[in-house]
């Protein structure tokens, strides 16, 4: 049930660090008790099903992602790298396995749940920490420039556009005709 002994943990095994099928601790798929993350849920870092707190799949409290976002930390679905489930390079363990903490399938590596570039973890996917759709960054409902967390960035971004339009003269200027 250790770095050997399990289904895909912290070695070669098919699952987890500790003694569940494919997390670090006593969980399916994740970190401690829950099935694909760090903590105590499903797919994440705390108690909810894909992210780092409490919530469904992110951080945070919210469903999704770091604060109020759709799906992690990083680049992966629900996970801290780019796997799915994991923290390695496997699918539920640390190392070449279903779930773990490297390139899993929902671990901390580059894979659909995990924490890198996966597709709702910690980089630049779906749902992630960096340029995802409910991430961290710039993603759709992330930490960074997303839709949920920055707010104002989309008026930001108008406000700064039509202020480089009056610098360069744009705004208002009449049309040349042809000649």
């Amino acid at each position: 049930m250790y770095r050997g002994e399990c289904e895909a943990g912290y070695g070669e095994s098919e699952v987890g660090y500790g003694e569940c099928e494919a997390g670090y601790g006593e969980s399916e798929a994740g970190y401690s008790e829950s099935e694909a993350g760090y903590g105590e849920s499903e797919a994440g870092y705390g108690e909810n099903e894909a992210g780092y707190g409490e919530s469904e799949v992110g951080y945070g409290e919210s469903e999704a992602g770091y604060s109020e976002s759709e799906a992690g930390y990083g680049e992966s679905e629900a996970g801290y790298g780019e796997s799915e489930a994991g923290y390695g390079e496997s699918e539920a363990g640390y190392g070449e396995c279903e779930a773990g903490y490297g390139e899993s399938e929902a671990g901390y590596g580059e894979s659909e749940a995990g924490y890198g570039e996966s597709e709702a973890g910690y980089g630049e996917c779906e749902a992630g920490y960096g340029e995802s759709e409910a991430g961290y960054g710039e993603s759709e409902v992330g930490y960074g420039e997303s839709e949920a967390d920055s707010r104002d960035i989309k008026k930001k971004n108008g406000k700064e556009g039509q202020m480089k339009g009056k610098k360069l003269g744009y705004e208002g200027a009449p049309r040349q005709e042809r000649k």
